[in-house]
């Protein structure tokens, strides 16, 4: 039986317009457990938009430093229940997640291995791009140094809940061993070792 121990993180859920997907209706906040699945804030319902008008409408996922996603088709809401549709299975696939045709850097999400997908991490400054060059505008590796540790590589801020924390271990620093080192992460695991790479998101 699930509870509040197997809450991983919140993320934001957006139920947005089936013919115009830039349009969103409504948003709230949602638990991601440890399992990937998302629940409501009791930590073990199934999220419920039930002031909606019934109808089909996508749906978008975002998270504090991730790229979000969206569903690739539509999904029927009723108004009064919530979801009536079966639960949607990001993972499953990388189809499951809308493909931006103009976007061709990177796929919608990670493909994590053994048939699982999932979201791009590393986005620090949440501009729906991860990059690590470029202007200082645009550039996680920068916002991280400036605009997070104030220009000092050495700062450590511990027991934190913050953006910069690429990899989620409740420190930012870009000092240190690679397991520990958010600029390490972003370069190795997000990237791939090429800082010149350019992921975007495609909802």
């Amino acid at each position: 039986t699930a509870s509040t121990k197997d809450i991983a993180d919140w993320i934001l859920l957006e139920v947005r317009n089936a013919t115009t997907p830039s349009t969103v209706v409504t948003r709230r906040a949602a638990f991601i457990r440890e399992d990937g699945r998302i629940v409501d804030l009791d930590g073990t319902s199934d999220v419920s938009f039930r002031t909606v008008v019934d109808g089909n409408y996508h749906v978008v996922i975002r998270h504090r430093n991730h790229l979000a996603i969206r569903t690739s088709s539509v999904m029927t809401v009723d108004g009064t229940m919530g979801f009536a549709a079966p639960l949607y299975n990001f993972s499953s696939a990388q189809n499951q997640a809308y493909q931006n045709p103009a976007i061709t850097s990177n796929a919608a999400m990670k493909d994590l291995t053994g048939g699982v997908f999932g979201m791009w991490g590393g986005n620090g400054n949440r501009d729906g791009q991860i990059r690590a060059s470029g202007p200082l505008g645009s550039n996680d590796y920068g916002f991280l140094i400036t605009s997070t540790l104030g220009g000092n590589v050495v700062t450590i801020i511990s027991n934190v809940y913050h953006s910069a924390d690429t990899n989620m271990d409740g420190q930012v620093r870009v000092s240190g061993p690679l397991s520990s080192n958010d600029y390490g992460f972003l370069i190795t695991t997000t990237l791939g070792g090429d800082v010149t790479k350019i992921f975007s998101q495609h909802q």
